[in-house]
């Protein structure tokens, strides 16, 4: 499993000055679940990837629907924060 991160989400990660991170469903939908960045410790569940000086969990079941999270930062009018999206599904939240 990979994690990757734009250049906005890199630079504002370390603002936080926050090493650990979950990647976790926010919402489910008909459009299947919608995933979010949370602070949070990793579970025995967990898969944990290191990118840099973050470390991000996922629940282990994620790495046989996906192999790979994106993970962007948006400023815009309508919508602030982290956008996190698995490979093949559309950005949601920009």
């Amino acid at each position: 499993m990979e994690v990757l991160l734009t250049d906005k989400a890199k630079e504002e990660l370390k603002k936080l000055q926050i090493k650990n991170y979950r990647i976790d469903v926010v919402s489910n939908g008909w459009a299947g679940p919608v995933f979010g960045l949370v602070q949070g410790e990793p579970t025995e569940e967990d898969i944990v990837i290191n990118v840099g000086d973050n470390n991000f969990a996922v629940e282990d079941y994620y790495q046989e629907v996906f192999n790979k999270f994106n993970i962007d930062y948006s400023n815009g009018f309508f919508s602030k924060g982290f956008v996190v999206y698995p490979e093949g599904q559309n950005r949601r939240g920009c």
